[in-house]
């Protein structure tokens, strides 16, 4: 579903600018890296034997695919398709690192959203199950049925802003917003 409204543009511009946070947070943890040549264009975080390793685990197997099933149902084109599954897959397995990484308060509050998501999001549609039990068009409804209800849209709103920072760290989902990972200087 393509949103032309001002609200949209606020919320890709809100988006694009926790991105470059969160890189930049990043780029603190990890070890120095030389200066990129600024012809080439740079990749999304590697995955390297330098990188540091999570001291627990991300998601469990349920919890990939409830938050794969939200990522369906955040970024469809159409409102009927999902998006690439490389693309999806990397968005989950980073997703599970980035979670991975945190203390376990903020991972407890993180699944505790993503779960209510999961399970509210189709009792508001009417209908029973989990939100990747649903079509994705119903996920999108069920979607949208949260981001309404006062109570649901919370924990939306919370999980959205961690699955955000993540989704547009993929070179291609950053390229579509206008984002080119690089540092603006003056």
């Amino acid at each position: 579903m393509i949103r032309t409204t001002r609200a949209a543009l606020v919320e890709r511009r809100s988006i694009a600018i926790a991105v470059r946070l969160h890189s930049a947070l990043v780029s603190l943890d990890a070890a120095p890296a030389p200066t990129p040549d600024p012809s080439h264009a740079p990749l999304a975080r590697p995955r390297s034997a330098s990188a540091i390793p999570a001291e627990r685990p991300g998601l469990s197997a349920r919890d990939r695919d409830n938050a794969r099933a939200l990522a369906e149902a955040l970024w469809t084109r159409d409102g009927t398709s999902a998006p690439p599954s490389e693309r999806l897959t990397w968005f989950v397995d980073d997703l599970g690192d980035f979670i991975g990484h945190l203390n376990t308060r903020a991972r407890l509050l993180f699944l505790a959203c993503l779960t209510t998501i999961t399970w509210a999001g189709p009792l508001l549609i009417g209908r029973l199950g989990r939100l990747r039990s649903l079509s994705i068009a119903d996920r999108v409804r069920a979607v949208h049925a949260v981001e309404k209800n006062p109570v649901a849209s919370l924990a939306l709103f919370a999980a959205k802003a961690i699955v955000s920072i993540v989704w547009y760290e993929h070179p291609d989902n950053a390229r579509e917003i206008g984002w080119d990972q690089r540092c603006k200087r003056s």
